[in-house]
């Protein structure tokens, strides 16, 4: 199942990344300490980290973007990523295989399943901070967030130097997405 996760989001990041145009890369986020070009850089960051995590090698500092990276450099990017994921997740033993993580090992399965949650949240972001629909891959928000609202520790949570921000208020019939967006401290 996490093979799928992952190939989902990553799939709905490229749907959203497709989308953004030169001129948005220094628009602002959600993720306030982000502008988009950061804030994709990021998630291609992440990403390798768990590709790195996954076939046992060092993160490859070459392969994060220059800060002047173009819109179709960050498409070639997750591309190139996403195909590095699916091919290393797919391995033999790669999802019963314990890994470093931030908050102790995990097995890959896990692994995998947290950057599916990571990259999906940070493409909400990005068609947030673009002006894109928000209400992404229902089926796969829902799944990713039934997957992790009961295992969020607190210890994650907080205004400054924490991973998310409290969660925040949702209007009238939020899309999945939004609600999953909201759980995660973005404003809707």
């Amino acid at each position: 199942m996490s093979i799928e996760l992952l190939q989902s989001s990553l799939a709905t990041a490229q749907s959203v990344l497709k989308n953004v145009e030169q001129g948005q890369l220094t628009l602002s986020t959600p993720c306030t300490d982000w502008n988009v070009r950061e804030l994709i850089n990021h998630f291609l960051g992440v990403q390798w980290y768990f590709h790195a995590n996954a076939t046992s090698t060092p993160v490859d500092p070459t392969k994060l973007l220059p800060a002047d990276c173009t819109i179709d450099d960050c498409i070639a990017a997750l591309s190139e990523v996403s195909q590095a994921n699916i091919d290393a997740y797919s391995a033999d033993g790669v999802m019963e295989k314990l890994m470093p993580y931030a908050l102790g090992e995990l097995p890959g399965r896990d692994c995998a399943r947290v950057a599916a949650h990571d990259l999906f949240i940070h493409s909400w972001d990005l068609a947030k901070a673009t002006g894109q629909d928000t209400n992404l891959n229902p089926q796969l928000a829902t799944t990713l967030f039934a997957s992790i609202r009961d295992g969020f520790p607190d210890s994650i949570r907080g205004d400054e130097g924490k991973w998310y921000k409290f969660e925040q208020a949702v209007g009238n019939e939020p899309s999945v997405a939004d609600e999953y967006a909201a759980f995660c401290g973005r404003q809707i």
